[in-house]
């Protein structure tokens, strides 16, 4: 028995690499020590980066140094606790008669363990970045010009490492609880679906939508385009989507502020012109409420009762000239728009690809109601990664 709860790095790099190869004898040495250090490590760190765009969320600036590090955490750890929460009571409720020599199987012994049950999905990670950082181009190649084939690789190897962590979730349950049987996979399962419940509550904070990439080819990072792009070396397609991220907390709190980027609901008529045969569209005030596939996304330059025009693609609002360095030089455009004076509840919202200008410009001006929310784009923790550069500049007056 190691004592102590202690674990060293070299110790947390040689449970990984025992856990591949011997993970039943492992799991049980793991629970025997009792460290948790390096399992909560496993467990949070992947769904941390997943839920990265929680660092932008109401803020459109970081309110103290380090607060965009803080919700992503926040969030993995609430996810975390809730999921082997759930999966603790339906262990429980399996558990068979305990003798002494079995244990109680706590909770704190599934913190233990559970981390290295996702050692499957951290190396499956691993490899897609590494892949997506050395040889974007090529993969872009393979998925527009062999795309089945390329699709059901993709499927197997998710079979396979959703197997293998399948029986890593069975050794590491076993090991806590001594279950037996197919009544180990239950606890798993069912634990796992009732994370959704409470899950549903945060798209009152935020909610997937997906959008036409030409709308935020000029955000993104170019790395991150040319995965997404039907062919990196052309136009791209249109019908090429992306899927973004709505803060819909900001504007339940507060009313847009100039310059910050949006997510707008499409015009009733476009939707019912544009969707699928047998799609259903509801209003656009009630949680789930837009059409996620039509959305637009734009940058709020006219406040209401502001006169706003573009002359030359040079932008004015109440009769002052301002730079907006965040619109890069290959999205620029000379296209004019007369001068208006918005309503009190209307906003002037200008695409990034100021070439977009001409084709949408009965969708430039937006009433407050069809602004579903925010589009996050802190710098941290992965903005500077995974969004292009001139995107966090601020427009200023021209001298």
């Amino acid at each position: 028995m190691i004592n102590g709860r202690k674990l060293s790095f070299l110790e947390f790099l040689s449970d990984i690499r025992l856990i591949i190869t011997s993970p039943a004898r492992r799991f049980d040495l793991i629970k025997e020590r009792g460290a948790v250090w390096g399992s909560l490590i496993l467990l949070v760190v992947p769904i941390y980066f997943g839920f990265s765009y929680m660092g932008g969320v109401y803020f459109d600036r970081e309110p103290f140094p380090g607060y965009s590090f803080i919700p992503p955490l926040v969030t993995a750890a609430i996810a975390v606790y809730l999921k082997l929460f759930f999966i603790h009571i339906i262990a429980r409720m399996f558990r068979p008669q305990e003798s002494p020599e079995q244990g109680r199987g706590t909770l704190a012994d599934l913190f233990v363990v559970f981390g290295y049950t996702g050692v499957p999905g951290l190396l499956m990670i691993i490899l897609a970045l590494i892949a997506f950082l050395l040889v974007p181009q090529e993969i872009a190649y393979l998925m527009r010009n062999f795309k089945a084939v390329t699709l059901s690789v993709m499927v197997s190897l998710g079979i396979v490492f959703f197997i293998w962590n399948l029986i890593l979730v069975i050794l590491a349950l076993r090991a806590v609880y001594r279950i037996r049987d197919f009544k180990v996979v239950i606890p798993y399962l069912v634990g796992s679906l009732l994370v959704a419940v409470p899950a549903v509550a945060s798209f009152l904070i935020v909610a997937p939508a997906r959008v036409d990439l030409q709308y935020v080819q000029p955000i993104v990072a170019q790395r991150i385009v040319r995965i997404l792009a039907s062919d990196p070396s052309s136009t791209l397609s249109p019908n090429t989507k992306v899927e973004i991220h709505i803060d819909r907390l900001a504007y339940q709190l507060r009313s847009p502020k100039r310059f910050e980027l949006v997510i707008i609901s499409p015009k009733t008529q476009q939707v019912q012109r544009d969707r699928p045969r047998g799609s259903l569209v509801v209003g656009a005030r009630s949680i789930l409420s837009w059409d996620s596939e039509n959305c637009l996304v734009g940058r709020v330059v006219g406040l209401p009762g502001d006169a706003v025009e573009l002359a030359g693609g040079a932008l004015r609002i109440n009769g002052q000239e301002w730079e907006e360095p965040y619109v890069t030089a290959e999205h620029q455009s000379a296209d004019s728009l007369p001068m208006r004076t918005l309503g009190p509840s209307e906003y002037l919202v200008l695409p990034e690809n100021r070439q977009l200008i001409a084709r949408i410009q009965d969708e430039l001006v937006v009433p407050r109601d069809r602004i579903l929310g925010r589009l996050p784009h802190n710098r941290w923790p992965l903005g500077w990664w995974s969004m292009n550069p001139a995107t966090f500049l601020e427009a200023r007056r021209r001298p």
